[in-house]
């Protein structure tokens, strides 16, 4: 490989959206592209490294791959290869969670969302005293494009009858909603707390531990995609 392939190499790894690390046979970080330093600051080292061991191909096998669903502390990835080279270097890919958002989205409004839901909450306990709301909503999540109106009718599902909910918020590391032949950053909603239910909505949703989280992209700007044309 001459001097251009390898500055290609170099370039395509530190851009690709998946997070690559390498390890030498002692856990020592030897290499992490972008996409890994991030992980890194929610992940330590040596918990990757026991990752990628327990996960090693078998001899004569150089790679392991596996697609299938994977949590990492907070982070949720759809697969992961792990390779070894020459008998010293252990090289583990993770691919970052990316799925298909609803075919059609109409009726995007521009909404902060944290005030949408403070909202929302009020509403409800107006509704129905006997809820005891707990939240955690970040923030710092910028105002964006999303389907108020599906969002507004999938919550009134989700929350009713009594007891305590919780509910948080949060941008995605490391995962994408994929929207067309665009990625966009995912924003969360955990909703804990909640019974299982028959829920009906095309917004992105998924049964998890003790409740709910829903995914929607996050669309800053009206020229990010085609879907208001």
């Amino acid at each position: 490989m001459d001097r251009v392939d390898r500055e290609i190499l170099e370039v395509a790894l530190e851009l690709d959206i998946n997070p690559l690390v390498v390890f030498n046979r002692e856990g020592e970080l030897i290499y992490y592209n972008r996409e890994a330093e991030i992980l890194l600051s929610y992940i330590e080292k040596r918990e990757l490294f026991q990752f990628a061991v327990e996960r090693s191909p078998t001899p004569p096998e150089t790679l392991s791959l596996q697609f299938q669903r994977l949590r990492l502390k907070e982070l949720h990835f759809r697969g992961y290869w792990v390779s070894v080279l020459k008998n010293r270097y252990l090289l583990l890919r993770l691919f970052i969670g990316t799925e298909p958002a609803p075919r059609q989205l109409e009726g995007l409004e521009l909404v902060d969302l944290t005030l949408f839901l403070e909202w929302f909450i009020e509403y409800s306990r107006l509704k129905n005293p006997n809820i005891l709301f707990t939240t955690q909503l970040d923030p710092t999540i910028p105002p964006f494009y999303f389907q108020k109106r599906e969002l507004f009718q999938l919550l009134q599902q989700l929350i009713e009858g009594e007891g305590e909910l919780q509910i948080g918020t949060k941008i995605l590391v490391g995962e994408y909603l994929k929207i067309g032949g665009e990625k966009f950053g995912a924003v969360e909603i955990r909703i804990t707390g909640v019974q299982e239910k028959g829920v009906e909505s095309p917004l992105n949703w998924e049964e998890v531990e003790g409740g709910y989280r829903i995914k929607l992209p996050l669309i800053k700007e009206q020229n990010e995609t085609d879907i208001f044309r």
